[in-house]
């Protein structure tokens, strides 16, 4: 589970948006405990549920009919295929505009960039 993918951010910004989260992602040794510390004790909430890491057909699976993707990444992300599935399946993206965000998602038009949590929920409350 990389951190600077914020998977603890995006769960608190679904559940302020009383919207259901997937999680799906691989836990890498380096960050079990951390995953068991910050990310294991939201997985009880009923709007979150925990999908390990997919192959490719099944990404496209899950993404294709969500109502976003949200990925409220920690760093300056230099490209980010997951955001390229996500609108690949023509699923909306919403993030902060870091990194090559900015060159890969229109903001309004194909996802939302935005720099705080409200803004994030109240998109992800509309997707």
């Amino acid at each position: 589970m990389p951190r600077e993918k914020n998977p603890v951010l995006a769960i608190r910004i679904a559940i302020l948006a009383g919207v259901p989260i997937k999680i799906a992602v691989r836990v890498d040794r380096l960050d079990e405990e951390s995953f068991e510390s910050q990310v294991r004790p939201l997985l009880s909430h009923l709007l979150v549920e925990w999908i390990v890491e997919q192959d490719a057909r099944a990404k496209n699976e899950l993404l294709g009919p969500a109502r976003a993707l949200l990925m409220p990444v920690d760093w300056d992300e230099p490209f980010g295929l997951t955001f390229i599935e996500a609108l690949a399946c023509g699923t909306p993206v919403i993030s902060p505009p870091r990194g090559s965000l900015p060159e890969i998602v229109r903001d309004g038009h194909d996802g939302f960039l935005r720099d705080d949590e409200g803004g994030w929920s109240t998109r992800a409350a509309r997707c």
